[in-house]
C-alpha cells in the first residue's frame, strides 16, 4: 500500500483514502491500474535492466578508486555491484526517472485517465 500527500490538508495518508474528483476513483486503484497496464518489457527495463546496469557501472568504477592495500578487489567489486543495483532500483522506484523511462519506451500514462 502506498501513500500520497494532500495539498489541501497538508498531510500524508494512504492512497486508498484519496479520490479523484472527476471520476471518484481512488488514487490507490488508479496506481494499480497504471502498474497493471504497463507492458512487461517496460517493467523489466525499469526494475531489472537499469539497476543491473548501475551495478555493472559501479563495478567498473571501483578499480579507479584507491583502496586500502589489504582490501580484496573482488569483494570491493561485489559490494559496489550490490550498492549500484540498490541505488538503481531505488532511483527507479522512488523518483520521476521511472516515468521518464516508461515514456522513452513508448508508454503514455496520460492515456490511462
Amino acid at each position: 500500500m502506498s501513500g500520497t500527500y494532500c495539498a489541501a490538508c497538508h498531510s500524508f495518508d494512504l492512497a486508498e483514502n484519496f479520490r479523484w474528483s472527476d471520476t471518484n476513483e481512488s488514487v490507490g486503484h488508479f496506481r494499480r491500474r497504471l502498474f497493471n497496464g504497463t507492458p512487461l518489457y517496460v517493467k523489466l527495463v525499469m526494475f531489472l535492466v537499469i539497476p543491473v546496469a548501475c551495478g555493472a557501472l559501479a563495478c567498473l568504477v571501483v578499480p579507479l578508486i584507491p583502496a586500502h592495500p589489504n582490501a580484496n578487489p573482488i569483494v570491493l567489486s561485489i559490494l559496489a555491484a550490490g550498492v549500484g543495483v540498490l541505488v538503481g532500483g531505488i532511483a527507479m522506484a522512488l523518483t520521476p526517472l521511472s516515468g521518464l523511462v516508461a515514456r522513452l519506451c513508448g508508454v503514455n500514462f496520460r492515456a490511462f485517465r
